[in-house]
């Protein structure tokens, strides 16, 4: 005989009528690098959101285009590739990644993605604590 465990979870009626804030991507706070990246801050600092604890954008890479090599000394990243495919370099191993797959970038850890594909290389991101501005530390490029 085959055992069924039934969750059942209630909610208070007006659970889902509170929103603080909702960002829309075309709405949203784009960060462009000169290395074909463009970055939707969709919840976060950027965002004017209360959200401390993590933060969430989406991420296009052209063809051809990359990250610069960096690290969070403070910051875990997830990283899921939701179009597209490429290589991801954290710390001293190479990948190849495409639509589907999650990656998990620990805090200090060195990492780099490219677009190797035809194909724009879209993303959706998510740090631990939320993303700032000044929690990249570059490695390579005019700020490393």
């Amino acid at each position: 005989m085959r055992k069924v465990i039934v969750f059942v979870v209630v909610f208070e009626s007006d659970f889902f009528l509170h929103w603080d804030i909702m960002i829309k991507q075309t709405a949203a706070p784009v960060i462009e690098t000169p290395l074909g990246e463009k970055i939707y801050e969709l919840l976060g600092h950027e965002t004017g959101a209360d959200a401390p604890k993590h933060s969430i954008a989406r991420v296009k890479i052209v063809p051809g285009g990359m990250s610069l090599r960096h690290y969070h000394p403070v910051v875990e990243e997830s990283y899921w590739i939701t179009a597209g495919n490429g290589t991801l370099e954290v710390g001293e191993e190479t990948m190849e990644v495409a639509a589907g797959d999650m990656i998990q970038i620990p805090i200090g850890s060195p990492h780099k993605i490219s677009n190797t594909g035809s194909e724009v290389l879209e993303m959706t991101v998510c740090c631990a604590p939320a993303w700032t501005p000044d929690c990249s530390v570059f490695l390579e490029g005019p700020d490393a």
